[in-house]
């Protein structure tokens, strides 16, 4: 007759907690030691490194010919009686040195918030070379 204990002290496996068949691992390869490859001495060097930049054309310089920005007034959040004005550009224009080719980058618009509030708007400012 088995033992009755055996039944109600060993816990019970369910089938969802391990999986049903049992995983093998596999046993990684043994690399064969080799004998570290020993390069120069402790006073010299073994490589000789050097590093060199050469640049024949310069990198593109967009000189600015025009402008465009709005004057945004910007309060302190504690106290409305203080303030700065400041300039927020909204457009670029300018040209590239080299190809004389025209860029013109736009910025987002500015709109009055809680903290700021726009006093001019579009505003243009031309460079004497433009």
């Amino acid at each position: 007759m088995p033992n009755q204990l055996e039944y109600v002290v060993r816990p019970s496996q369910s089938p969802r907690v391990r999986p049903a068949l049992a995983t093998q691992l596999s046993e990684t390869p043994k690399v064969p030691d080799n004998e570290p490859t020993t390069w120069g001495n402790a006073t010299a060097s073994v490589f000789q490194l050097q590093a060199s930049s050469q640049s024949e054309v310069p990198p593109p310089k967009f000189e600015e010919s025009q402008r465009k920005y709005d004057v945004v007034r910007v309060f302190n959040p504690d106290d409305r009686e203080q303030f700065v004005d400041t300039e927020q550009m909204t457009e670029y224009q300018g040209r590239n040195s080299i190809g004389k080719d025209r860029t013109t980058l736009r910025f987002a618009t500015n709109t009055n918030t809680e903290n700021t509030q726009v006093i001019q708007k579009g505003i243009i400012r031309k460079s004497s070379g433009g």
